[in-house]
């Protein structure tokens, strides 16, 4: 490629196009921050891609155009895409996207609250009113395992000594009196 003013300026006119084209990518990062705020770590790596998009972009296009000549030229021309198209059209795209994104989450709100808010919180009612008897089930499975346990220490008479506590006792009970059951 001859290196002339009009095949120069056709080159920045391309480069300029290669800006706009970068800046309309930044903007694709951009509305997925404003829909899906996910903090610093994911910003990052979201930046990182988009300057390896960009180098691998500029790299490409310096290739094919300078024949991999760095031409400052070209570097302005796509800054100067890049920041008109921010500063212009990008500007305007993320004001809609903002009121677009916002009106989507009203909607889906809106549509929670009445369709799926209900059964939400009948759930979460039925999950509690579970849980408490679970904890009742559990409580009273201790108590009777418990129970069990001393069962037979309870009564004081041992299962092989019953025969003999029994006639013991029934002795006693008949020399003092007290035996008579009333009515």
């Amino acid at each position: 490629m001859d290196l002339t003013i009009s095949n120069q300026t056709m080159v920045f006119l391309y480069a300029c196009l290669l800006g706009v084209g970068l800046g309309v990518c930044y903007d694709v990062f951009r509305i997925l921050r404003v829909a899906l705020p996910l903090g610093t770590v994911v910003t990052f790596i979201e930046d990182i891609l988009y300057f390896a998009v960009t180098a691998i972009a500029t790299f490409t296009f310096l290739l094919y155009f300078t024949q991999g000549q760095i031409r400052v030229y070209v570097l302005l021309g796509e800054v100067l895409g890049w920041v008109l198209y921010y500063v212009t059209v990008g500007s305007l795209v993320i004001k809609i996207s903002k009121a677009i994104v916002g009106s989507i989450r009203f909607v889906l709100k809106w549509l929670y609250r009445i369709f799926l808010s209900p059964f939400v919180r009948l759930f979460c009612f039925l999950g509690r009113k579970i849980c408490k008897l679970f904890v009742n089930i559990r409580n009273k499975a201790k108590n009777a395992a418990v129970r069990q346990k001393f069962n037979l220490k309870k009564k004081e008479i041992l299962l092989y000594n019953l025969d003999n506590q029994h006639s013991a006792k029934t002795k006693d009970v008949q020399k003092n009196g007290k035996g008579k059951k009333k009515k």
